[in-house]
């Protein structure tokens, strides 16, 4: 006699059924969802297990998945390795940049001759079964080829950050190609060579940074083209950005009645010269008061950058500013909150 395999889990009532799925690990969880459609569907229903986001890296060499759970704490995840086939990577504990204590699992139903392949069906599937967001996707577009770019950037279209790196300059219309329908909720971060007659207004995102390689590429014209809200740029070229161009940003904001603005920071890879305080004679410039202000403000969603020795300027709205003049760094911050809760962040030492 045939005997039908069967869930006990299944005859309890859903709450019950959550309550179980809940204590699952997140590998597990998977695993129970491989059963079947029925076991699939029920994990897409469970809403309040500890798996809050997933990031996706792909580098030269892997394209890693890592799961953050409660307290922003990477505790495991996947890579597929592009130099094997049929190969993904699963561990349970610490760090993945370590990449040691992998476990080598060949038994997922995603899994194709083609790893890059693989990852894309993993990506969609995990965002499909886990009716999570994709917090961070970091791309290294070296060596990826056309076809894994197409399939696997649409997936990316509203995580919270993305990152596009590249050692060689990007032609605009492979750029434009992979911005044209990205929303990103929290920020784009640029560590590629830009053209210098690359279109900004198709960065859509409230916050944009430009790191190593790409900061090098910003010239004048292109950070007075962005339109986000908080504009960071690090290891800027000083014969490309000075501190005159800075102060003439800081002026089209203040004649202006821009309400969105928050903050613009340029750190210089080279030596620059002292900043010129006579640059700020046309403004009135305030001391820091603490019945006006909060003593320091956000910087990203991570840190606070003290500003009690911060020039603050009113604007004719009544809006208020602070321009901070670091030796690495200049900063210009608009209060849009003027007690902005920073606690718990890390300080910005720069």
């Amino acid at each position: 006699m045939r005997i039908e395999p069967k869930f006990p889990l299944f005859k309890l009532p859903f709450l019950c059924i959550e309550c179980a799925l809940l204590e699952f690990h997140v590998f597990d969880l998977l695993t129970f969802s491989f059963v079947s459609k029925k076991c699939k569907n029920t994990v897409k229903l469970v809403k309040k297990h500890c798996w809050k986001k997933i990031n996706i890296y792909k580098d030269f060499n892997k394209i890693s998945i890592k799961f953050l759970q409660d307290g922003d704490a990477w505790d495991c995840g996947w890579f597929f390795s592009l130099n094997g086939h049929r190969e993904l990577f699963t561990r349970d504990i610490g760090f993945l940049s370590v990449n040691s204590d992998w476990i080598n699992s060949k038994t997922y139903p995603f899994l194709s001759e083609d790893p890059q392949e693989s990852a894309i069906r993993a990506i969609e599937y995990l965002t499909n079964c886990l009716n999570r967001p994709i917090y961070e996707c970091r791309i290294f577009m070296d060596n990826l080829p056309v076809r894994y770019r197409d399939s696997l950037v649409p997936l990316m279209i509203h995580c919270e950050v993305f990152l596009l790196a590249n050692d060689t300059v990007l032609e605009n219309d492979e750029i434009t190609e992979i911005l044209k329908n990205l929303r990103v909720r929290g920020g784009i971060i640029i560590n590629t060579p830009l053209n210098h007659n690359f279109d900004t207004s198709q960065f859509k995102s409230e916050r944009i940074s430009f790191k190593t390689i790409g900061a090098a590429s910003v010239t004048r014209s292109i950070l007075f083209g962005l339109q986000q809200n908080e504009i960071l740029v690090f290891n800027c070229i000083y014969s490309k950005i000075r501190a005159e161009d800075f102060v003439e940003f800081f002026d089209r904001w203040y004649n202006s009645e821009d309400k969105k603005f928050k903050n613009l920071l340029l750190k210089w890879k080279d030596a620059r010269e002292p900043f010129n305080m006579n640059l700020l004679n046309a403004y009135e410039i305030h001391k820091y008061d603490s019945r006006r202000r909060a003593p320091a403000f956000g910087v990203l969603q991570w840190f606070r950058k003290k500003c009690e020795d911060g020039m603050d300027i009113m604007r004719k709205d009544g809006l208020w500013a602070t321009i901070l003049n670091t030796r690495e760094c200049l900063y210009f911050h608009v209060w849009l909150e003027p007690f902005e809760d920073t606690t718990g962040r890390k300080t910005w030492l720069n």
